[in-house]
């Protein structure tokens, strides 16, 4: 449909061209489905009229005045923060962030229009931002070159690093939910997401946006479990252990975050057979209540931040299950009940994989049996005494309601009953003791 609504736009005396990631992707050979279209030469009014003739349309972006109309995105190039339906092509696309995305492509003849030598940066795997004012309108753009640097393993031109290395405070003016939307694509659709942080941290952003990850480059591991180096370096390389397709955005915030805490507590050093070792006790709580305060700036996400804050809160927890000899039904029913257990394993084989250490063979086969003590234990995770047992059981203290329900479920998982009728025993049992009745 897109090329007959090109067509009638044509017709009433504008032009209308396929701009941006749907180009760029073409010349690289990837496929792509959005389709963007900006248009020229035609007033709004107009253009309204036309898009009514190929169904109900809608519009988005209040200031920008962006037409959705059967899954394709119609708009106006912009200056001087307006729209400006009657400047030329070319000039448009020199308002675009950066060569490659400033390609625009008229279906209806094949024409590729070049003006700012995007076909070639992507033929050579060249990140180059077109004008330094116009890139500079919008500060978050400096974000979108990491982004794409690490999706497309494509360098970055000295010119265009110079600029952020010079401007890279503007980052501050940008609103914190625009910043977020940037990371997350860097988390979910870059190969190796390390290449885009370690980018920012290089070039002076990182520190502005997010202080705490910046800050874990000061912070010493021992060579013994850690020789790749300090607390930056080893979460950059856990960022890249998960193929593409079994991330999901909690799980990479919580990979991203997990050792926050680490720049927050006492490091301790610990001897074990004759070598410096250097823990950070109680760094996992202080990672998760670091990120649940400081992504709050980012995002209002109450489940997002919920799930991220309960992996990186227990991701230390299949360890200690293997150090303390517990990998077991029961550990593994208590720790079911606190988090996602299969989502909690791939935040830990990140961090067990994330590291210069070549011998994993405990901590992997430790996932291996965690996961298979989960599939046998998933259908009893159930609580089997629920109120109006309690009720029929004779409870009278109703204050105490939660704390005994919480009481029997606790011991449902240490196995100490397994049906009602035990439950019920158990219960009398602990009732007298407790003087619940």
């Amino acid at each position: 449909m897109y090329r007959e609504i090109i067509k009638e736009i044509k017709k009433n005396g504008g032009s209308a061209y396929i701009v941006g990631g749907y180009v760029r992707d073409m010349i690289m050979g990837t496929p792509s489905k959005d389709i963007d279209i900006e248009v020229f030469g035609i007033e709004p009014e107009n253009l309204e009229t036309v898009l009514s003739r190929f169904g109900n349309w809608k519009m988005a972006g209040k200031d920008f005045q962006i037409y959705l109309i059967n899954g394709y995105e119609l708009s106006y190039p912009r200056k001087n923060n307006r729209i400006a339906p009657n400047i030329s092509v070319e000039e448009a696309s020199r308002r675009r962030d950066l060569s490659i995305n400033s390609l625009y492509y008229d279906p209806l003849s094949g024409e590729v229009l070049d003006f700012n030598g995007g076909v070639d940066d992507i033929e050579k795997g060249i990140i180059r931002h077109t004008d330094d004012e116009s890139f500079l309108e919008d500060p978050l753009r400096m974000l979108r070159v990491a982004q794409f640097k690490a999706r497309f393993d494509f360098q970055v031109s000295e010119q265009t690093t110079m600029l952020l290395k010079e401007k890279f405070y503007k980052i501050k003016s940008v609103k914190g939910e625009r910043i977020f939307i940037e990371i997350e694509k860097i988390l979910l659709k870059c190969e190796k997401p390390s290449i885009a942080f370690e980018f920012l941290q290089e070039n002076g952003l990182l520190a502005y946006i997010l202080e705490d990850l910046s800050r874990l480059s000061e912070i010493e591991q021992d060579k013994v479990y850690h020789p790749e180096g300090d607390v930056f370096v080893h979460t950059m390389m856990c960022l890249d252990v998960l193929e593409k397709d079994e991330r999901n955005l909690a799980i990479m915030l919580a990979i991203l975050f997990h050792d926050i805490g680490k720049g927050l507590v006492e490091p301790v050093d610990v001897l074990e057979n004759g070598e410096k070792l250097i823990v950070f006790p109680g760094h996992s709580e202080a990672s998760s209540e670091r990120f649940s305060s400081l992504i709050k700036a980012y995002t209002n996400n109450k489940k997002l931040i919920q799930d991220a804050s309960r992996y990186i809160l227990y991701h230390e927890e299949p360890l200690k299950m293997l150090l303390e000899d517990r990998v077991n039904k029961v550990a593994v029913r208590k720790l079911a009940v606190k988090v996602d257990i299969p989502q909690l394993l791939k935040v830990y084989q990140a961090d067990v994989l994330g590291r210069g250490r070549e011998d994993n063979i405990q901590e992997l086969e430790t996932i291996k049996r965690i996961s298979r003590l989960f599939d046998e234990i998933r259908h009893e995770l159930e609580p089997i005494v629920k109120g109006r047992h309690l009720l029929y059981w004779g409870l009278e203290k109703k204050k105490e309601f939660s704390e005994v329900l919480e009481f029997m479920y606790e011991k449902q998982l240490e196995e100490k009953f397994s049906n009602l009728d035990e439950a019920q025993v158990y219960f009398h049992i602990a009732a007298k003791k407790h003087g619940w009745k």
